[in-house]
């Protein structure tokens, strides 16, 4: 009879102490998702920031280098050296979209740990039999 009596406990036990290891597996992924979602959200908002200050400084810039500038070419050369500013400002400006297009390739993938840890799970799983 005491045999009878332990062996729903230490079955029921085990289920309980397997279904809070599940849980807490599943509260740590979640944490480190909720993370990763902050710091994804971080990495947005300073790029974006770059983003506008790199534009509002190149503007500013421009137009004031511009103004000079023109001033002094169409005394110059008139509306050749006109032409000749425009392209390179257009110039340097594709450059600079093009830097950041590289910026945002080569930032790491969102949720790049929390997809590791649940491969490892999956694979501890289907390895252990």
């Amino acid at each position: 009879m005491p045999e009878s009596d332990t062996s729903p406990k230490g079955l029921s036990g085990a289920i309980r102490r397997i279904a809070l290891s599940v849980l807490g597996l599943i509260e740590n992924r979640v944490q480190l998702l909720a993370v990763e979602l902050q710091l994804e959200r971080l990495r947005l908002l300073e790029t974006l920031l770059r983003f506008a200050a790199a534009v509002s400084l190149a503007a500013v810039g421009l137009l004031l280098g511009t103004f000079t500038l023109a001033l002094y070419v169409w005394q110059v050369a008139r509306y050749a050296g006109l032409v000749a500013m425009t392209l390179l400002f257009a110039g340097a400006g594709a450059f600079l979209l093009w830097r950041l297009r590289d910026h945002l390739r080569k930032s790491p993938t969102p949720f790049e740990q929390t997809l590791n840890q649940l491969k490892k799970d999956r694979e501890w799983f289907t390895t252990k039999k």
